[in-house]
């Protein structure tokens, strides 16, 4: 009977793999006995995906020390979503004592492969002296790195930084042109940015005077971010603006698997959307509203492409 078992997960597997739905697709559609026993035999993927059905409770129970598991035994193994994974456990203390210097060596390791929202951590990391001392050069470059291949929040950051002349020097036309190139892709930090610049008279004037008064940057960790502000009343508008956007727009979902949560940033997963699928979604910034599930979920920017 044990062998007949056996053979059937055996089975199982083998019909699942080799179905018309290939690659990452097909793993989202594997449940825990399944993505284990792939694990078992050294799937590094099924290593990472168990991480992350432990990490936000997808057909099994939430265990972020399960989740950390798995993610190290994939991180470990080369699988670059897994060191990020890793690396954000660390950073936020999930499962684990936060660790910033470990963190720091996970993200690394991930930005080496050319994970743009790692590389983009490392930076905020150097920048802020988290994990270790702070560098503001090394913050730039890894920013750089990161906006070369088109990540929003390496654009934004390597605008500020261009901006106030921190490990660069300063230079208000490159602040702008990152500014810009984030600001395109619905960055509302870059468009506010833009926005404050343009009122205070400065998109053309090389004189930033005026802008050196505002408060202190708040860029963080994770790519999560925001502009310092011109004035508390700018600021009161761009939170009007941001709330109020209720555009819909059509997009097609390429990175798979694409989870859609019930609240940004969260860890409780609606329903996973199989790659080339049209959804709609509304919004702005990095976590965009769409009904694709059947109910309102929050779906990431990056796991899109807008028609």
């Amino acid at each position: 009977m044990t062998r007949l078992s056996c053979l059937a997960t055996i089975l199982g597997l083998t019909t699942l793999f080799l179905s018309s739905t290939a690659g990452a697709n097909t793993y989202a559609k594997a449940n825990i006995e399944q993505l284990r026993e792939l694990a078992g035999r050294g799937d590094i993927m099924a290593m990472g995906i168990l991480g992350e059905r432990y990490d936000a409770g997808e057909g099994v129970a939430e265990n972020d020390q399960e989740a950390i598991r798995w993610y190290t035994k994939a991180a470990q193994r080369g699988h670059v979503k897994s060191q990020y994974n890793l690396a954000l456990m660390y950073d936020q203390g999930e499962g684990v004592s936060k660790d910033k210097r470990l963190a720091l060596i996970w993200y690394r390791f991930a930005g080496d492969q050319g994970h743009s929202a790692a590389q983009v951590n490392v930076g905020v990391m150097y920048d802020q002296g988290e994990g270790i001392a702070e560098d503001n050069t090394e913050a730039v470059k890894w920013f750089k790195k990161a906006a070369a291949q088109g990540d929003a929040a390496g654009q934004f950051n390597l605008g500020l930084m261009y901006f106030k002349g921190e490990g660069v020097a300063k230079d208000q036309n490159e602040a702008l042109k990152w500014y810009a190139r984030a600001a395109q892709q619905g960055d509302r930090d870059a468009q506010s940015a833009l926005a404050q610049l343009n009122n205070a008279g400065l998109l053309r004037v090389a004189n930033t005077t005026t802008v050196e008064k505002k408060t202190e940057s708040t860029k963080t960790s994770t790519a999560k971010k925001s502009n310092e502000t011109l004035s508390s009343e700018s600021s009161k508008q761009d939170k009007t603006l941001a709330s109020s956007d209720s555009k819909t727009r059509k997009a097609q979902v390429f990175d798979p698997p694409s989870n859609v949560r019930t609240q940004p940033g969260g860890n409780k997963i609606l329903c996973t959307l199989e790659s080339k699928k049209t959804i709609q979604v509304s919004g702005s910034g990095e976590w965009l509203v769409t009904e694709a599930c059947g109910k309102q979920g929050y779906i990431h920017y990056k796991q899109l492409r807008f028609k």
